[in-house]
């Protein structure tokens, strides 16, 4: 890129974050009565095609707890795309993931194990060492350490969120190898990881690929500020896939997502509310 041409592309991928402040401008959010800081920014990694996402204060706050937060007074509730980087890297491919990507050969026992080796997936360069950590996952004494490391992290975001003092727990040498939730005890992360790549045939050559995650975290993040594009002067929070909004504008905001999911990739994706209630397009 030429000087003038990052500038204004620098310019471009402010632009959501500019007008995101603007709308707050005149908008309070609060949790439990105290006031959350609701500004953001966008964080890329090495250079302007990896990461990008947008970032905030409030994003620190556990999801049970973020359902108590109130936009101008108001009762709020977080619309999320369902199953976003397994949708995204479909539709790149021209197509959708099934009704439930999660569900293979219709075991839905499997699913949450699925699900959670899935978010590790779209961020593995290195499909070798997801399996050791598959493995790792469902050794038992593996599993105990993570739960009690588990409980004092969310004590420790809940009093930063709310600005209390707080130290953070040290994250267990077992646990910093790499650890996945859901997993069940003495799982093999091979017959896993093959269970899933045979099942998902269409997009299997982009996993294990180089700075996938970090690719997919820029697709999605332009896919956000097209979103929050669309809904400029109405406040809401962004969490990644996900975005918090008074319930007054649910339908609103629904509909941006929807609209701009379609113009980014010229396919439909499902949204669901924070009960997994499916929105209607």
């Amino acid at each position: 890129y030429t000087n003038k041409s990052k500038a204004l592309r620098l310019h471009r991928l402010a632009k959501p974050v500019r007008e995101h402040y603007e709308t707050w401008l005149n908008h309070t959010a609060t949790l439990d009565g105290s006031y959350l800081l609701p500004w953001l920014r966008r964080l890329f990694n090495r250079n302007m095609d990896l990461g990008g996402r947008f970032y905030g204060h409030y994003q620190n706050i556990p999801s049970v707890d973020r359902k108590r937060i109130r936009i101008d007074g108001e009762a709020t509730v977080e619309l999320d795309y369902k199953a976003f980087h397994i949708a995204i890297l479909y539709a790149l491919e021209g197509s959708r993931p099934g009704r439930d990507p999660y569900i293979i050969d219709g075991d839905i026992g499997k699913r949450p194990a699925i699900k959670s080796i899935f978010l590790s997936l779209v961020n593995a360069e290195n499909l070798p060492s997801l399996k050791a950590n598959i493995t790792r996952s469902g050794n038992p004494e593996v599993q105990a350490e993570f739960r009690r490391y588990k409980s004092k992290r969310e004590q420790y975001e809940r009093l930063r969120s709310l600005n209390l003092k707080a130290v953070e727990p040290v994250k267990p040498v077992s646990i910093k190898q790499g650890f996945i939730e859901d997993i069940p005890e003495g799982a093999k992360g091979g017959d896993y990881l093959a269970l899933i790549l045979s099942w998902h045939k269409q997009i299997e050559h982009h996993f294990g690929t180089e700075n996938i995650g970090l690719r997919l975290q820029n697709i999605d993040s332009e896919l956000m500020a097209l979103v929050l594009g669309k809904l400029s002067g109405i406040p809401c929070l962004p969490v990644h896939d996900s975005i918090r909004c008074r319930v007054s504008d649910m339908n609103l905001v629904a509909q941006a997502m929807f609209d701009s999911f379609g113009e980014m990739f010229g396919q439909r994706i499902a949204i669901t509310d924070e009960n997994k209630n499916v929105i209607k397009q």
